[in-house]
């Protein structure tokens, strides 16, 4: 992307910007579970995205795109199979660019308000 000029990756946060616009991703590569203390270790190794933001500048420009693409190609190398994240029911633009992506739900939470 033209846009971006620099990349910049420093213990699985990868940082895109250019004079005035950023965006970042943040992941682990891991094989621990994602859900609880007491589960045992998934069989393979997985990529879990921490969080991602891009400035509201950077949005619908491909910013995101081309982070995602990096941690996709930085796990092929890898060799691992799954990326993934969470998204909160309420987060419906997350949901969708998600979706786009490829992302698709595999596991739900449920939550008791007290």
């Amino acid at each position: 992307m033209d846009h971006i000029l620099k990349a910049i990756i420093n213990s699985h946060i990868i940082i895109a910007y250019d004079f005035n616009n950023i965006g970042f991703i943040s992941y682990n590569v891991t094989n621990e579970c994602f859900v609880g203390f007491d589960y045992s270790p998934i069989a393979e190794k997985y990529i879990w995205i921490l969080y991602v933001w891009v400035s509201s500048e950077c949005r619908n420009k491909g910013t995101a795109k081309l982070l995602y693409e990096y941690v996709k190609n930085h796990g092929s190398k890898l060799e691992i199979k799954k990326i993934w994240l969470d998204i909160y029911n309420s987060n419906t633009k997350s949901i969708e660019y998600h979706t786009k992506l490829g992302f698709i739900p595999e596991i739900t939470l449920y939550v008791l308000n007290m």
